[in-house]
């Protein structure tokens, strides 16, 4: 909870957090102790059946990995184009990311334990400053965050240009 709460000292308006699983019989309980946490702002929490977009200004993800969201949007266009709802070349990138469960593209993505991207936000985080830390997130401290905001401070943002 520490964390979230330097994230808005610090000025973030919005913190997704993103807990892998590898366990599937862990998620219930971890979804249960996130719901308990003294988070600093709402928090919206979401599972891998989830399907709600989460719109608080502290989101949770809990075993949700990136393919399935992305995988049950565009499940979602099809069923909206079988219905007669929606043409296939009405299909933009605002139609699939309306439809996503963590719809805001991140700034930043802190992944913390390792170099190597986890299945999560693969869709929003295309544009996203990357900062890895070999710090696990437990040990994670108010200075790893605050080195990973001043590496991102001093970057040079292209947005994919």
């Amino acid at each position: 909870a520490a964390a979230l709460g330097w994230a808005f000292d610090y000025g973030a308006e919005r913190v997704t957090v993103s807990v892998s699983m590898l366990d599937e019989a862990v998620v219930s309980s971890l979804v249960r102790e996130f719901r308990d946490l003294d988070a600093p702002r709402p928090t919206s929490i979401r599972g891998p059946d989830d399907t709600e977009s989460a719109d608080a200004p502290i989101r949770v993800n809990v075993g949700l990995g990136g393919k399935a969201e992305f995988a049950a949007a565009v499940r979602d266009i099809a069923a909206d184009v079988d219905a007669g709802e929606l043409r296939p070349a009405e299909i933009d990138e605002a139609a699939v990311t309306d439809r996503l469960v963590f719809p805001t593209e991140p700034d930043l993505v802190i992944k913390t334990g390792a170099e190597r991207l986890s299945d999560f936000a693969i869709w929003q985080s295309v544009y996203a400053e990357l900062y890895f830390t070999d710090v696990n997130w437990r040990d994670f401290r108010r200075r790893d965050y605050l080195r990973a905001v001043l590496d991102f401070q001093d970057r040079q943002r292209r947005f994919g240009r």
